[in-house]
């Protein structure tokens, strides 16, 4: 009988143990249901965030590229479009132009005269998203070198407005008379016997 009795008392402590065991689970499943709840919310919120960004740079990249090219190249309507694209690797963005209808990726485009300008928009707007943390200069070397003679007196035009109404300052390395003479300060860089002189020529 006692025997017995120690078997009882064995399964119902067996059971008692069994019995919180199970409550632990569930409350621990519980827990993990709302970290897990809250850990997706945290990410939706960091996605939404970082497609916010995304969606600005995108804007103030295109906006600006257009009003370049509309500057540039008046004889024509063309329209530049970043479009996202997200595969497995993750989210890439393919870049096309709009000529007078016909859509064409930019890296196919004939001639480099907009690449130039599409290029030189790309690193404005990245200046200008980092505002606050990088100072407002911006270095070219040759920046409109595809251009044509027709077409240079506009990317002229529109980089010196550009210029002023961004308040950014823009070294450039060039050789055309042009941007030179279009420039609030000029220097003259030349080489003698190994020697480099310096001369202000505009300033």
């Amino acid at each position: 009988m006692s025997d017995l009795h120690s078997r009882l008392i064995k399964v119902q402590s067996y059971k008692e143990h069994l019995e919180r065991t199970i409550k632990t689970s569930k409350e621990q499943v519980i827990l993990n249901e709302e970290s897990l709840d809250k850990f997706s919310k945290a990410l939706d919120f960091l996605y939404s965030f970082s497609e916010f960004t995304r969606n600005e740079v995108k804007s103030k990249l295109e906006n600006l590229s257009n009003l370049a090219l509309k500057a540039v190249f008046p004889d024509k309507k063309m329209e530049f479009k970043v479009i996202p694209n997200r595969n497995k690797k993750g989210l890439f963005y393919d870049l096309y132009i709009n000529t007078d209808g016909k859509i064409t990726p930019l890296k196919d485009c004939k001639g480099g005269g907009v690449l130039d300008i599409i290029s030189l928009c790309l690193r404005i707007s990245y200046l200008r998203i980092f505002k606050g943390t990088l100072r407002q200069v911006l270095i070219l070397d040759e920046p409109f070198k595809n251009l044509d003679g027709v077409r240079l007196p506009f990317a002229i035009d529109w980089i010196s407005v550009t210029s002023k109404q961004m308040g950014m300052q823009m070294i450039i390395v060039t050789h055309l008379e042009d941007l030179i003479h279009k420039a609030d300060k000029a220097i003259k860089v030349e080489q003698e016997n190994g020697i480099s002189k310096v001369y202000e020529v505009k300033g």
